[in-house]
Parts: C-alpha cells; structure tokens; sequence
C-alpha cells in the first residue's frame, strides 16, 4: 500500500451534525426515541413515589452531554488519501481509498506518529477521491446566483414553519420530537390535576396560553420563496445545485425585496431529499407562489 503525502484536518469536529445527511436524522430520531420510556416512567415514578428517579435520569443526561462536549473539543479528525493495491496472483487492482481517524494531538504534532490506527471512509477512482478529500478538509466557497424574483407564498407558515426555519431544523426531526411530546403531554397534565388542588382550572389556563401563545406567534406572518443557483468550490471538489429559499417575516414583500442581509433558509420540501434539475425547483416554486385561476363556464 503506497501512502501519499495528504493528511489533513477535518473541517468539523469529531462528531457533527449536518443537516442535509439524512442518516444523521436518523440517529437524532434513535438517541429521542430511547430517551421517550425512560423519561416518562420516571415521571410516573416521581407522581407517585419520589424525585431520585428523574434527579438521576436527568443526571445521567447532562453527564453525558458534557463528556460528549469535551470528547469533542479535545480530540480531532483526520483525513488522508492512499493508493491501494490488491494483487492476487497476476492479477493487480488498483484504487485510491479516503481513510480517517481521530486523535488528541495536533496536526505538527499527529504527522510524527508513526502507530496509527486508520479506518476507510470511502474509495474509488482517483478523481472522486481527491473530490471527496477535499470536501472533507477545505473550507468550502459558495456562489449563489438568483433565479427567480422574491414571491410570496399562496399558504401562510404555521407556528411549526418558523420554529424550524429560524432554527433550521429538519421536518423529520420536528416529527420525531413530536411523538416525544405527544407521549409526554399525557404526563405532565396528569401531573397538573394530581398536585393542584383546581386540577381542570390550571389544565384550562396552560391550554389556553398554549393557543394565545400560538395565534400571537404566527399572525400577520408570510413565507417569501425565491430560487437560487448554488456552485460549491472546495479544491477538486465542485458542485452546482439549485434550491428554495425561504424568509418568514411580518415585513412587506416591497421590505423584503430591497433588504439587504436577510437571512435566507434552503427550503426542503419532501420531494427535494436529493439532487434535482432546474426545470424541477422552478416548478415547484410556481406552483407554492402562483394561485389557480378557475373558469367556470355555464352549460
């Protein structure tokens, strides 16, 4: 196995989470859904016997945040580009593999070790691997060219919408934390009657905040879509992709058009997890700011 020259430091830290990987999704859905029983029954433990079971949950939870922290903040990733050989008998294969590990040590100080345990990421032809290196190790440089005027969407965003936009927060993981508090709800109001001594006043009063809260939050809001044209630059790794972006906001459409430094949102509706042409994002956007004119005829 000839090594070549490139090792380079991870553009993240060891463990990150990226919002358009979909299998990370999946591991936020794993890590909620496990927490969900255990939360709940120590809850029902607390009504009925005692505080230690949630002090320790909750215990356990905060210890095992700040370790993942740490962990995270004193250990690093590194990336490097092989060339590897197989051969058995006359027959030679060749191909180039992106491997990675993690370490304690800098980089000046990482590049003298000579015991290090790597571990493949991904492998195939020469270019797609000096693609993918770089993507993983150059901070990436993003062009976006606009392609459509700013319009305002025919449907008005729901409390849900601008929660996730301002936090870009994934639909899926809202959904998850959904069934989280769906399970949860039962609970805490059950709580309320058990230790109140006007148990339907104060379930009354919470729901009833809960809607004020909610009409407030969302009235008088529009969503404003536009369509832009993405180009990636990260060394050998180059990319163009065409998206939605979304800005919810009070303001005008004439206060948003001539704004400057607006926060905008790529826009992920379901049909949009993967890469998608041109004529496909400028569809969708006529048919998410464009109302239906209806004729009708008399016979």
């Amino acid at each position: 196995m000839k090594e070549t020259s490139q090792i380079r430091k991870s553009l993240h830290k060891p463990y990150w989470y990226d919002k358009t990987n979909y299998s990370h999704v999946s591991n936020y859905d794993f890590i909620l859904t496990s927490l969900t029983f255990p939360f709940i029954a120590c809850l029902v433990l607390v009504l009925f016997y005692s505080v230690w079971p949630l002090f320790i949950l909750v215990a356990t939870v905060v210890l095992a945040i700040i370790s993942y922290k740490l962990y995270n903040n004193f250990y690093y990733r590194y990336y490097r580009l092989i060339k590897r050989t197989e051969q058995r008998g006359s027959n030679k294969k060749q191909y180039y593999v992106v491997q990675t590990c993690l370490s304690s040590k800098k980089l000046e100080v990482f590049l003298i070790k000579k015991r290090v345990k790597w571990k493949d990421v991904e492998s195939g032809s020469k270019e797609s691997m000096e693609a993918f290196f770089d993507q993983k190790t150059i901070e990436k440089k993003v062009d976006e060219i606009l392609l459509s005027p700013i319009k305002k969407a025919i449907l008005k965003p729901k409390f849900i919408h601008k929660f996730r936009e301002k936090n870009n927060i994934l639909k899926a993981e809202t959904n998850t934390s959904k069934h989280f508090l769906y399970l949860l709800l039962p609970v805490l109001l059950f709580g309320l009657a058990w230790y109140s001594p006007q148990p339907f006043y104060t379930i009354g009063v919470v729901i009833l905040s809960l809607i004020i809260v909610y009409v407030f939050y969302t009235k008088n809001t529009s969503r404003f879509l536009r369509v832009v044209e993405k180009r990636v630059h990260q060394g050998r790794y180059e990319k163009t992709s065409y998206h939605i972006q979304s800005f919810i906001s009070k303001k005008s459409i004439n206060e948003i058009t001539h704004k400057k430094n607006i926060k905008w949102t790529d826009h992920y509706p379901e049909e949009f997890k993967n890469d998608v042409y041109r004529e496909e994002v400028e569809a969708f956007f006529d048919r998410k700011t464009t109302e239906i004119e209806v004729i009708d005829d008399v016979l």
